[in-house]
């Protein structure tokens, strides 16, 4: 099983075989990678809505939560402000007690996208 971050033609080949109807179990056997790697490639893509689950665990010693819908409504209620990934991370710190970074919150901004959107090919 390969690890590590998708090659853009790893990419390329999910987001086809997505559109084509395939599930992110198969599409993982074929490349030879881990499902869930597969399955947040689609999710971020925007070739199949994100789940509402709520979960906290630690990685390497540090938290990682899950997005609350107050969070949610909060991340994109200050995008329509205009704000940088970095202050909306920052004011959800502030509000809401710990850290999500940049990276975090531009991610999370395309999985609320495509939840009101729609699935792409759906």
């Amino acid at each position: 099983m390969k690890r590590g971050r998708l090659s853009d033609e790893e990419r390329t080949e999910i987001e086809r075989l997505a559109e084509l109807g395939w599930k992110a179990k198969a599409i993982a056997r074929t490349l030879d990678r881990l499902p869930q790697t597969v399955s947040n490639r689609m999710t971020t893509a925007g070739l199949r809505c994100p789940v509402d689950r709520s979960f906290s665990y630690l990685r390497n010693g540090k938290p990682v939560r899950s997005f609350s819908r107050e969070e949610d409504a909060e991340i994109e209620r200050l995008s329509v402000q205009r704000l940088s990934a970095s202050r909306i991370a920052t004011a959800c710190e502030q509000k809401f007690g710990y850290r999500r970074t940049p990276a975090t919150i531009n991610t999370r901004l395309r999985m609320i996208a495509t939840r009101e959107e729609g699935v792409v090919g759906a």
